[in-house]
């Protein structure tokens, strides 16, 4: 399982049909993991680790957490399901780890690795996801995702620029810190709303 990121002007492009996608803002791109969902191809986000995150139950269909393997202990920060776009492979660059620094390298290969061996149920977790989404249940799930559908039509009006620069080539792990603990703080009440019934 490999790390992308997305092109500028096709964030923009999505980001004008549905204010939950996170633009690329410098260092900051939109960057994850490509999952296959109901025939589509879409980039679900990641984010670190933040201590907020603790209270987010790893039942949740939104998120996806991560964890060092064999010690979960380790905490590595979280799928964003919830977040996810769908994407055109010439819209998308592979991330290329070599030219981050030693530290940041050491992180998302942990990440990897253990999203490597966790692929099916992060699959099959986005697809549920997906599902909710569409058949219109959970209004309080649905509050906190992207238009998945509506997404879909867009990516299908895109009208890629031949001057069009390629994707982001250097990464930090968030493409947004403020949407990103926003989303986090209305996750957690949302999850204890939910935990009191």
């Amino acid at each position: 399982m490999k790390f992308y990121v997305i092109a500028d002007s096709y964030i923009n492009h999505l980001v004008a049909c549905d204010q939950h996608v996170y633009k690329n803002k410098g260092t900051r791109p939109y960057f994850g993991v490509v999952l296959e969902v109901n025939g589509v191809e879409f980039l679900a986000p990641l984010t670190s680790y933040k201590e907020k995150q603790d209270k987010i139950p790893n039942s949740s269909p939104l998120i996806f957490k991560m964890y060092e393997l064999g010690n979960e202990e380790n905490k590595l920060g979280m799928v964003q399901i919830n977040n996810m776009v769908p994407v055109l492979s010439s819209e998308v660059e592979i991330l290329d780890l070599s030219v981050l620094d030693t530290k940041y390298q050491n992180l998302l290969n942990l990440q990897q690795q253990f999203l490597r061996k966790n692929q099916e149920e992060l699959q099959k977790k986005a697809s549920k996801l997906y599902k909710i989404v569409s058949k219109g249940f959970a209004t309080g799930i649905i509050n906190m995702c992207c238009d998945f559908q509506a997404l879909e039509t867009a990516m299908k009006t895109y009208v890629p620029s031949i001057a069009q620069e390629s994707a982001v080539p250097t990464v930090a792990q968030e493409s947004s810190s403020e949407p990103q603990s926003d989303f986090q703080d209305k996750l957690s009440a949302l999850c204890s709303k939910y935990s009191k019934k």
